[in-house]
């Protein structure tokens, strides 16, 4: 006011006022809502609805290591080559879109990951079977575990599979339907660790 009046002027709040509407909480970031996972049971599936499915195995830390591993399937239900098994020491399809994401350590929880870019799978691939194995150790010694798949747009999937004296397992299968991917919780064990369960799917285990 003093700029174009020439009146020097301060406003003030009156002593004692309160604002008598509290601030209204931030608005979360819809785009980073967290997701609403569905509960799957062993044989259940679901479409999946988007491109980027990031999946994670997680359970109570332990004495034991646990690894997570994918196998890009073609129709006859094998790996075309030894380049269609994703794990630890081979952590990218050779078409890029299955990728081993590493674990991570909260303190009490373990988890391992894989993120699938869906879109740029393949066409040859008609399904990725989502795989943990256990070292040193049976499922059994393994407590809370539980398998998460959460969707690009805010869905996901939750499965707890059992297992006991196996040293592999199933988690999932991700795979074609009439043009679309789903997802299907298995649940299948091996006693013979992850090289059985990839020689099972064609993979040269030496």
């Amino acid at each position: 006011m003093k700029e174009h009046a020439g009146i020097e002027a301060r406003i003030e709040a009156p002593q004692g006022w309160r604002d008598p509407v509290a601030d209204a909480p931030p608005v979360p970031d819809e785009g980073r809502a967290a997701p609403r996972f569905e509960p799957l049971r062993a044989g259940q599936n679901a479409g999946i609805g988007g491109d980027e499915l990031s999946v994670q195995v997680g359970w109570r830390k332990c004495e034991l290591d646990l690894d997570v591993s994918a196998l890009l399937l073609g129709p006859d239900g094998k790996v075309r080559s030894d380049a269609d098994f994703v794990f630890y020491n081979q952590e990218v399809s050779a078409d890029g879109a299955v990728v081993h994401g590493g674990k991570s350590d909260d303190g009490s929880v373990v988890s391992d990951s894989l993120e699938l870019d869906l879109g740029r799978i393949d066409p040859a691939v008609a399904k990725v079977v989502i795989a943990v194995s256990v070292d040193g150790g049976v499922f059994g010694q393994v407590a809370d575990l539980v398998v998460t798949a959460s969707v690009s747009g805010g869905r996901g999937f939750r499965f707890t599979p059992t297992a006991t004296v196996d040293t592999a397992l199933i988690c999932a299968e991700v795979y074609r339907r009439n043009g679309a991917w789903r997802i299907r919780a298995v649940g299948q064990g091996y006693r013979d660790g992850l090289a059985g369960l990839a020689r099972d799917f064609g993979v040269d285990v030496e």
